[in-house]
């Protein structure tokens, strides 16, 4: 009953709440097999793409499902167990005696545990014994070993509901090399011939897959651990610890992930490289993260980095993970020399957002960026500040077996769905304040300098109108042909304009609100998305007041569409106040200054804590220092602020607020 009950609130989930983190580069996975999770490790852990999480969870933590699925609707989650082992000395302590690793143990047959060939049991992990995978396990019941996992799976796992997948630790493509090769597969007490055990254990190994395909269906993950074997029937394979010799090292491993991702006959392909502290638990080892992750990025696959074989149960996040690359534009390429197989080189895979580097050589590289205008943006870290400082780059000097990513610098054209005065330097901050991306300059040449411009969808058919206003107009541009201009003020004005677009009514289509400028009264007026007037407006200070006034476009009550927000122009104190799309006053207001201040106030709107309401962001107005700060609906300060630029500086700042880079965060804006 509580499965059902899971699996209701699961959908409810779906239906309500935001996809984040969907499909956007780099895709990362977490092996995480800590017993029990905590459900601030689960919503830690809802960061990922894919998590694998130990079969037992169903029984300690079913809860950690729907916070799971209700954090990151996209998450696939995949159940862990072996193909061939058992934890005999550690099962009990995992979970109930209602439990899938002791369901499982309760169903299976003395016979089907794997010997030595002295009549010893075989394990190739402390605390584990092994199972015979191979089809010359005895039959009991009708059933085999390779046989009964499967319907195991189905039963026990899948039907639950709750998983999206399952994953097979050791799949192992032959025995022999495990136990000193004292291999008893069928069962004669006599070690097997090393080359027949591995060719029948192989056989065995097949039969098990392909009988799990066939009962989970066609829409469910399989992965695997160990090998490559039998990959008609998964979705893909973990390479645990990430570029394994055995395998043939990045070389070999690189091909190998290739053909795995490339080549699966079921979707969604899933390839985990998995490189680790190699049990240290030294988790700064940041040119390592950034070699693995590199390298993930020249496929479609994702990326996991852990502790090692002892341990996989962490959480540890990287600069890198926040980057968004968006979706590649293309293959990798070998920089130097063919590209049809991976060989030791510097390979390149371009993204809509920027590129990913990895030097597998043993030498350093020195790498000439001849695209994007030949300037690229290094990421801004916190954890290797030495290389994700933020800066501009033309050329990269790449050590050895170590990664870079690299994003294209950001222009104009990314200003969408915010005010920007033509001609300004825009910088570019978190919500605590840090900067984030390297500045640059707010700049349409199609138009003179100082002109406000928005660029957004106005009429709701999915192509982006400009909306320009000049000193007494406003022009709406399509597909760069004039459509509209019309005169807020009449003809005869030209005191400026100053502009805000959005949804004011209760209606799906948006609407733009225009304040005047320096020298006029602070009037406010509102027009449909074709210029047609709609409210004639009203003063929203002192009809003696002729420092104009400042507008911005906020839902700060969540209901859906937005209160006009208004800030005292150039002559004024800092006043806030909040109307109503009839220009009923909400509040009073508040000053986000010292009353005394005369410069005005710039104002901007953003939800910035994700609670489907939107705070008041301000920007002293000119002669003040570049102060932005953070205000509730009814002015308290949520957030001290921070300078944009020099805090000597007296030409103050105007503050916006947009996800400009595209990856799920707002950033604050401030413009001089």
């Amino acid at each position: 009953m509580r499965y059902i009950i899971y699996n209701i609130l699961i959908l409810f989930l779906f239906l309500n709440f935001q996809i984040v983190h969907a499909l956007n580069y780099p895709k990362l996975a977490n092996y995480y097999l800590k017993t029990p999770i905590s459900n601030n490790e689960a919503y830690e852990l809802a960061k990922w793409d894919v998590v694998i999480l130990g079969m037992q969870v169903q029984d300690t933590n079913p809860e950690i499902f729907n916070i799971l699925r209700k954090k990151n609707l996209d998450i696939k989650i995949i159940a862990y167990l072996s193909s061939m082992e058992f934890p005999v000395s550690r099962y009990q302590a995992l979970e109930s005696i209602n439990g899938p690793w002791h369901k499982m143990y309760n169903q299976l047959k003395n016979s089907w545990w794997l010997k030595d060939g002295k009549g010893g049991d075989h394990s190739i992990w402390p605390g584990n014994k092994s199972l015979n995978v191979a089809d010359y396990c005895p039959t009991v019941n009708g059933e085999k070993f390779n046989t009964f996992l499967p319907k195991f799976v189905q039963q026990e796992i899948m039907s639950t509901g709750l998983w999206d997948g399952v994953y097979f630790d050791s799949v192992l493509d032959g025995i022999k090399f495990t136990n000193n090769g004292n291999i008893d597969i069928d069962n004669n007490n006599i070690i097997d011939e090393k080359n027949w055990a591995d060719n029948k254990w192989r056989e065995g190994a097949k039969i098990l897959l392909n009988n799990t395909r066939k009962l989970i269906g066609e829409d469910k993950i399989i992965l695997v651990n160990s090998s490559s074997y039998g990959y008609q029937y998964f979705n893909g394979r973990l390479y645990e610890t990430w570029p394994s010799p055995w395998y043939g090292g990045w070389q070999g491993e690189m091909n190998d992930y290739k053909n795995l991702q490339r080549n699966s006959n079921y979707q969604p392909a899933v390839v985990i490289l998995n490189p680790n502290t190699n049990n240290t638990g030294n988790n700064t080892k940041y040119r390592q993260v950034r070699f693995g992750l590199a390298s993930t990025l020249m496929e479609d696959g994702y990326f996991a980095y852990d502790f090692g074989t002892n341990d996989h149960s962490q959480l540890w996040w990287y600069d890198e993970y926040d980057v968004n690359l968006g979706q590649p534009t293309g293959e990798s390429k070998n920089l130097f020399g063919p590209s049809e197989k991976y060989i030791s080189s510097v390979w390149q895979r371009d993204f809509s957002n920027g590129i990913a580097l990895v030097n597998s050589t043993k030498e350093i590289k020195n790498i000439n960026l001849d695209d994007n205008d030949g300037v690229y943006e290094k990421i801004r870290g916190v954890q290797d500040s030495t290389v994700n400082d933020g800066s501009l780059v033309k050329k990269i000097i790449l050590g050895p077996e170590d990664g870079i990513i690299l994003l294209r610098k950001l222009k104009s054209n990314e200003l969408t769905g915010i005010v920007f005065e033509n001609g300004d330097f825009v910088r570019v901050f978190d919500k605590k304040g840090n900067p984030k991306r390297a500045g640059f300059y707010a700049y349409d040449s199609q138009f003179p300098g100082g002109v406000q411009i928005i660029n957004i969808d106005i009429d709701q058919d999915n192509i982006l109108e400009k909306i320009v206003a000049s000193k007494s107009d406003i022009k709406i541009y399509k597909n760069n042909l004039l459509v509209k201009q019309f005169y807020p003020y009449g003809e005869k004005y030209n005191l400026g304009i100053n502009l805000a677009v959005g949804n004011v009514q209760d209606d799906a289509k948006l609407e733009i609100v225009t304040g005047t400028q320096n020298g006029a009264g602070p009037h406010i007026k509102i027009f449909n998305y074709n210029g047609e007037i709609l409210n004639n407006g009203w003063l929203a200070y002192d009809k003696n007041f002729r420092g104009g006034v400042q507008v911005a476009l906020g839902d700060l009550n969540g209901n859906g569409y937005k209160e006009i927000i208004t800030g005292a122009g150039f002559g004024g104190g800092p006043h806030i106040r909040i109307f109503d799309y009839n220009g009923h006053l909400f509040d009073p207001g508040f000053f986000a200054y010292d009353k005394k201040f005369r410069g005005g106030v710039n104002v901007a709107c953003a939800d910035l804590n994700n609670d489907n309401k939107d705070e008041i962001i301000t920007g002293a107005g000119r002669t003040g220092g570049p102060h932005i700060r953070i205000f509730d609906k009814i002015g308290h300060l949520i957030d001290p602020g921070f300078f944009a630029f020099d805090k000597i500086s007296r030409q103050g700042v105007k503050a916006a607020a947009v996800d400009i880079d595209n990856d799920g965060q707002v950033e604050i804006l401030g413009m001089q």
